[in-house]
């Protein structure tokens, strides 16, 4: 198990990231998708 561990630690470190990635990627879609439209009307 301690063999392991610190590749569980880098694994969660990297799910942590990519989380927060596809959040502020989510953001910026969202934020383009409401710019576009307050420029269509």
């Amino acid at each position: 198990v301690k063999l392991y561990y610190p590749y569980l630690l880098i694994l969660h470190e990297v799910l942590v990231n990519f989380d927060e990635l596809q959040v502020i990627h989510q953001q910026e879609a969202s934020f383009t998708l409401l710019s576009e439209g307050k420029s269509e009307n």
